[in-house]
């Protein structure tokens, strides 16, 4: 993805993850991942400047996934 995201755009299809796409644990390996409750998340955005609005919304969407 570093590659394409340096290049100019293609207006194509690529495919990033080979011919299998990759589970959630394994994309969590590589990136990393915590598991927070929403309103320590919450906590965190709005220490680091975030609106309380954006916060209330990140959070809700983050929520409706779990």
């Amino acid at each position: 993805m570093a590659a394409l995201a340096r290049q100019k755009p293609t207006n194509g299809h690529h495919d990033v993850t080979g011919p299998e796409s990759s589970t959630v644990e394994a994309t969590a390996s590589v990136v990393g991942y915590a598991d927070a409750a929403p309103a320590d998340f919450a906590n965190v955005l709005l220490r680091l400047g975030e609106e309380p609005w954006r916060t209330y919304a990140w959070t809700g969407m983050f929520e409706s996934l779990r």
